[in-house]
């Protein structure tokens, strides 16, 4: 059994695990990309297993001693508002930070796909088959694993910890540096609307939403609005919107806490993140998985 107090040195093990098994899982799907007539089942399944199946095996050896597991609550319809807010802010969050790598990379767009495992080309992204296999299946595998456990785990040690280091394993799992200020950002908004909403439920609605524009809009809209407005008004008009929604989320967050404070949820409220700053960042097997990732990028 897996106590609870070890958390901080067994989720990041967890996370290690996962990350060597998403990558022979890559190499998998490269042998298959030839083979049209099953690449999508064959991605679902994969994602699955690396994802969902670790999931119940620590859980199971935890014998089910969490207060919470996966976070799976029904969204309260008073939070129906600050849940639609945060949308609109990470939609015009991420498409600023789009607009930083392309001014920054002179012109060059990045991907910011954050629900996106495996590349999608050609004709596939017309695929109905291939919206769920790459951006419905996602959404759901990578946030029961990564807010329903990770950040749950580390929620013990502070829900601030939670959402910084559940958004660090959620960035390393795409191996990309160059996009890494993106998916660390998603991460940061997924985590921080599964905290406040106490359900994970919201954090698949805004990845499936993020990945089905990845898909069907891709980075091509940067390109466009720059050709017709211009660069500089088209990164001052999206952070400034980015900066309305930001303060109106945290209102609506407030609104939110103030509700919490009238009809307390069931759960206590978690400790100072602070108090727990060198038990979870100084952790040796968080320093192992650091080491993981390093490796494969550098192997990559």
């Amino acid at each position: 059994m897996i106590k609870k107090s070890g958390s901080a040195v067994t989720a990041p093990l967890l996370v290690a695990a996962v990350m060597l098994l998403l990558k022979i899982s890559e190499l998998l799907i490269s042998s298959q990309l030839n083979n049209s007539e099953n690449i999508y089942l064959v991605t679902i399944v994969i994602q699955v297993i690396v994802y969902i199946l670790p999931c119940a095996l620590y859980y199971q050896m935890r014998e089910g001693k969490n207060s919470d597991p996966l976070l799976l609550r029904p969204v309260k319809p008073r939070q129906l508002l600050f849940v639609f807010f945060v949308l609109l802010m990470f939609i015009t969050g991420i498409v600023f930070i789009d607009y930083l790598v392309y001014y920054l990379s002179g012109g060059v767009s990045a991907d910011v796909s954050s629900g996106l495992i495996f590349p999608v080309q050609g004709d596939e992204i017309n695929s109905s088959f291939a919206f769920v296999a790459f951006a419905v299946v996602p959404s759901v595998c990578e946030e029961l694993f990564f807010r329903g456990v990770i950040l749950n785990e580390y929620r013990k040690f502070g829900s601030f910890n939670a959402v910084i280091l559940s958004s660090l394993c959620f960035s390393m799992f795409h191996f990309n540096l160059t996009n890494f200020p993106a998916y660390f950002f998603a991460g940061i908004v997924f985590g921080f609307v599964t905290v406040v909403c106490r359900s994970v439920y919201p954090a698949m609605l805004l990845h499936l939403i993020n990945n089905f524009l990845s898909i069907y809009m891709s980075s091509s809209f940067i390109k466009l609005m720059v050709q017709e407005s211009g660069l500089f008004f088209v990164g001052f008009v999206f952070f400034i919107l980015f900066s309305i929604f930001l303060l109106i989320v945290l209102s609506r967050t407030e609104s939110v806490y103030y509700q919490y404070s009238q009809n307390p949820p069931d759960d206590d409220l978690p400790p100072s993140s602070i108090k727990n700053i060198v038990t979870v960042y100084l952790s040796p097997s968080f320093f192992l998985l650091l080491g993981v990732f390093t490796l494969m990028v550098l192997l990559d």
